[in-house]
């Protein structure tokens, strides 16, 4: 199984309610579901964060997200990151 991807919240700082998110990889089908209700349903946060998933390892990623932003980091990128490559076809 493909591993890696980009998830972002985007939260109200005051409140922690969900505002928007997104997620891009192999499992980013199975997570917008979750994350388009939290938004529509203006979850806070922390709630979010302390759901216990079917399937964490499809998750874990935005337990991460929300994690970081819980202690303040706004941004995180993958020291690795070498940049898009061309699709070749």
């Amino acid at each position: 199984m493909a591993t890696g991807g980009v998830i972002k919240v985007i939260a109200d700082q005051q409140t922690g309610v969900l505002l928007g998110a997104t997620a891009c990889g192999p499992t980013a089908a199975e997570i917008l579901g979750m994350l388009t209700l939290a938004v529509h349903k203006r979850i806070v946060l922390d709630d979010l964060r302390s759901t216990i998933y079917a399937f964490p390892t499809f998750y874990g990623g935005v337990g991460e997200a929300i994690g970081a932003y819980a202690h303040g980091v706004t941004t995180v990128l993958d020291p690795e990151y070498a940049g898009f490559r061309p699709v070749e076809g």
